[in-house]
């Protein structure tokens, strides 16, 4: 390996240039750092959207930038300490993010990047020459971009970086889907006099949007495209992010399909999933379950479930797997078989539809979960409050069965409440059936292991995959 050390600083990898057309908050060296994070060579960047004040709506956003393609998102973040926030950030700076699909107001919510191969957005501070990426084998790194028609550029699920318009003209950012995320480190706005820098406030300036073209780069050296792949992929192994790069190799032999699917018409609401303070029963609050039959055998990579927050209160939802016995969970202290966090905020906080499009989609490939055609498994959400309390919601359709494979479950009462299930039950008075709506992603393939032919990918390939790691690493 040191031979090739010895190569690669014999052969230098050549320098990005970006060029633009015009910009108020673009210098030459901000354009420069921008190429050299995305990491694709020579760059052209247009300006297709510029405000100079805030706006009170971004339907010009919408109407310039919407299924245009990747773009760039530049803003001026400007100091609001004369606000009364003490999460205002106390430097002007100019920051955004790059947002590699279309924005599309007519989403009207998340567009979401379940594998790691696919997250590749990241936002950035230009004036400390900070950049914070999507985070990998984490359920809070999907949440790319928040696209609503009333948003202006958001990305990320907490959100890592929103846009405000109105009379106020304050926006925000907070670490959970990009950067240290999980409310830690300082957010991409920078610092500010509170002691909780993952999340800072500033006072919106002007922003810009850019499309991005690829204008061509400077060709490798001859020699180094000759290098062979088996050895270059040591090296590929040893950088974190380049193993986004082998996903999107390997994501040809073994893609996840939808397995099992409940999103019936006429489901409008559902049970409420919360925790509260005792109340006059010792109540704390419901905890839902679905069982499903799976109908592949594989590797469960994700869920879709419409959980929304209508208690707009900090906490967290919890989002489990558990056994269960004759078709019920298995009762407490049991341990669940898998548990992913959800950042109650990153919630909606009305019903999100039928549409699974629209629901709140959770990573659990981390888990690497095995299931089998025709055994059934336990859906479990619950609620943990931050503080006072936190109630929201998982979408069922009551009185009927439109998922025939398995059951609805609730256990718990919500404060003051006289009844108090303390075991799962399936029927409680007045509703006497109901299923919640769920989406389950099989990869059937998972365990196929990689062909011999992986090895002998040319190098040439390899070495953009090669000086992408680098950038970003």
């Amino acid at each position: 390996m040191r031979f090739l050390s010895l190569l690669l600083t014999a052969l230098p990898l050549a320098a990005t240039t970006v060029t633009y057309d015009t910009s108020a908050l673009l210098t030459s060296a901000y354009a420069n750092q921008l190429g050299d994070w995305l990491g694709e060579g020579n760059l052209h960047l247009t300006r297709i959207y510029a405000s100079n004040a805030v706006p009170d709506n971004w339907s010009a956003f919408h109407a310039a930038a919407d299924n245009q393609g990747r773009t760039f998102t530049v803003i001026e973040a400007l100091s609001c300490t004369s606000q009364t926030s003490t999460q205002c950030i106390t430097t002007d700076a100019i920051i955004g993010g790059y947002n590699p699909n279309s924005w599309n107001a007519a989403m009207s919510g998340y567009y979401l990047t379940m594998p790691d191969a696919a997250r590749t957005g990241f936002v950035f501070n230009l004036s400390e020459t900070r950049v914070h990426y999507q985070i990998l084998g984490s359920p809070a790194g999907p949440y790319q971009t928040y696209n609503l028609n009333s948003y202006g550029p958001t990305f990320g699920g907490g959100h890592d970086l929103h846009t405000s318009g109105g009379t106020t003209g304050l926006g925000y950012a907070m670490n959970y889907t990009y950067g240290p995320g999980f409310l830690s480190g300082v957010s991409i706005a920078g610092a500010n006099p509170s002691a909780n820098d993952y999340t800072s406030n500033f006072l919106m300036g002007r922003t810009e949007v850019f499309t991005i073209a690829n204008t061509g780069d400077v060709p490798e050296p001859p020699t180094l495209a000759l290098i062979g792949g088996a050895w270059l992929i040591a090296v590929l192994w040893k950088r974190r992010r380049m193993m986004s790069g082998l996903a999107l190799a390997a994501s040809a032999m073994a893609t996840p399909v939808i397995d099992q699917v409940n999103a019936p018409n006429g489901m409008t609401s559902g049970f409420a999933i919360s925790n509260f303070s005792a109340g006059p029963n010792g109540a704390t609050g419901l905890t839902g379950s679905q069982v499903f039959a799976a109908g592949l055998t594989g590797t469960l990579t994700r869920l879709d479930l419409p959980l929304w927050n209508y208690s707009a209160q900090a906490g967290t939802f919890y989002v489990e797997m558990w056994n269960n016995t004759w078709g019920a969970p298995v009762e407490p202290p049991t341990t669940p078989l898998f548990s992913f966090g959800i950042n109650a905020a990153s919630l909606p906080t009305t019903f999100p539809g039928i549409s699974p499009a629209g629901w709140t989609a959770v990573d659990v490939s981390s888990a690497n979960f095995q299931v089998t055609a025709g055994s059934q498994y336990a859906i479990v959400v619950r609620a943990v409050r931050s503080g006072g309390y936190l109630e929201g919601g998982w979408g069922a359709l009551l009185n009927s069965n439109p998922y025939t494979s398995g059951v609805g479950f609730i256990r718990g009462a919500n404060a003051g409440n006289t009844t108090n299930y303390t075991s799962w039950t399936a029927a409680i008075p007045g509703i006497a059936q109901w299923d919640f709506g769920f989406r389950t992603w099989v990869d059937a393939d998972s365990n196929t292991p990689e062909p011999s032919t992986f090895v002998m990918i040319g190098g040439a390939g390899l070495v953009f995959l090669l000086r992408r790691g680098m950038r970003r690493g």
